[in-house]
C-alpha cells in the first residue's frame, strides 16, 4: 500500500527527484510506500515476531509514520536482482542527500529517508 499521493510529506520532493534521476539512469522504479500510520508499523513490527512473516522492521519508531522516508522497488525484476542496480540507487539517493539503508548494518537497501 502507498501513502505517496495522499498528502504534502517532507519526503515528496526527493521522492519525485529520486524517481527522475533513476529512470535518467534507465532503471525506472516504483514507490512502494512512504507515510504509514502509527498502527500500520505496528503490525510489521509485529511480523516476524508475534506475527507470521519475516521480520521487516526493527523499530516503532519509523521516519514512514512522519512522512520522512520511503521504500521503493525496482520496475525490471532484472533490476531487482542486480547488485551494481542498488548501488547505482543509493549512490543517486545519497546524492540527493538522503541516508540509504543500504549503509545500516542491518541493510535495507530499499529505504531512504532524511537525515536527522
Amino acid at each position: 500500500m502507498s501513502w505517496f499521493h495522499s498528502s504534502s510529506l517532507p519526503i515528496d520532493p526527493f521522492v519525485d527527484s529520486f524517481k527522475e534521476a533513476m529512470a535518467d539512469a534507465d532503471m525506472p522504479v516504483r514507490i512502494a510506500e512512504v507515510r504509514r500510520t502509527a498502527e500500520r508499523q505496528r503490525q510489521l513490527y509485529a511480523q516476524g515476531r508475534t506475527a507470521p512473516g519475516p521480520v521487516v522492521t526493527w523499530t516503532l519508531h519509523s521516519k514512514h509514520i512522519r512522512g520522512r522516508a520511503f521504500d521503493f522497488d525496482f520496475v525490471s525484476a532484472g533490476d531487482q536482482a542486480d547488485d551494481e542496480a542498488w548501488l547505482i540507487a543509493g549512490e543517486i539517493g545519497r546524492g540527493l542527500g538522503l541516508t540509504w539503508g543500504g549503509e545500516w548494518g542491518v541493510q535495507d537497501l530499499r529505504h531512504f529517508e532524511l537525515p536527522d
